[in-house]
């Protein structure tokens, strides 16, 4: 069975947002199944931040260059560098997805696949506007990969080695923020790695579930943008 563990990245302003609170709830159910986590931590607070992390359980490192893009990539070098064979990178709040972890991640440690991407079977549970606004986005994206079975909004990945490397030499050639999540499988599927979509009942935190305000709202649009014109951009450099 292969090596595996955790990934994720965090920023906060302060230990009592909300946030913050969420992130150490996943790190504390990723210690009850078993699989340690790994966190690349860019805190302004970092010294109280890292140390509540490692308290519920996580391998802390503080994050060594700006952006969040760099930062997934710090954390993935992390993991390779400890010789874990079967890595999963989850987005830090939800912690609702790590129930469903084994499913997951047992197509990658069984090399049924180079990566798993999660396919939510609904997104009832989200907020209405971000619930459209992903739903858009990945049908957008579709229409690039060719691959609408593929949920890429859905955030987590959960790769072998050889994907994760992909992924965490990614320069930010069309992006340093959510690009790092989407580019490299472009790249994957164009050099022939396996991806496959793992459908999950996933349910988001309740915590997040309140409708989202006018500047969230602008956010998802320009990242629904951004990410689009990036695999544009990336599969035309590719001939894809």
């Amino acid at each position: 069975m292969l090596k595996a563990c955790l990934v994720t990245t965090t920023c906060y302003g302060s230990p009592e947002e909300m946030r913050f609170k969420l992130a150490c709830k996943l790190v504390r159910k990723a210690q009850e199944i078993g699989l340690p986590i790994f966190v690349v931590d860019g805190s302004p607070d970092a010294r109280e931040i890292s140390f509540r992390l490692r308290v519920a359980g996580a391998t802390v490192f503080r994050q060594q260059t700006d952006g969040m893009g760099p930062a997934r990539s710090e954390v993935l070098r992390h993991a390779i560098e400890q010789d874990y064979e079967a890595i999963g990178w989850v987005e830090p709040e939800k912690h609702t997805l790590i129930q469903h972890i084994p499913t997951l991640m047992g197509p990658v440690i069984t090399d049924q696949c180079d990566m798993v991407i999660p396919q939510r079977i609904s997104l009832e549970t989200y907020p209405a506007y971000q619930r459209d606004s992903e739903l858009e986005a990945n049908r957008e994206l579709a229409s690039i990969t060719g691959r609408p079975d593929l949920d890429l909004m859905s955030g987590p990945r959960f790769m072998n080695r050889k994907a994760a490397e992909i992924m965490a030499a990614y320069d930010g050639e069309y992006g340093n923020n959510w690009e790092i999540l989407f580019v490299p499988v472009l790249h994957m599927l164009k050099a022939g790695l396996r991806i496959t979509s793992v459908p999950v009942p996933y349910e988001h935190p309740e915590e997040q579930r309140a409708e989202d305000d006018e500047a969230m709202r602008r956010k998802r649009d320009i990242q629904r943008e951004v990410l689009v014109a990036a695999m544009k951009k990336a599969a035309a450099a590719i001939n894809y």
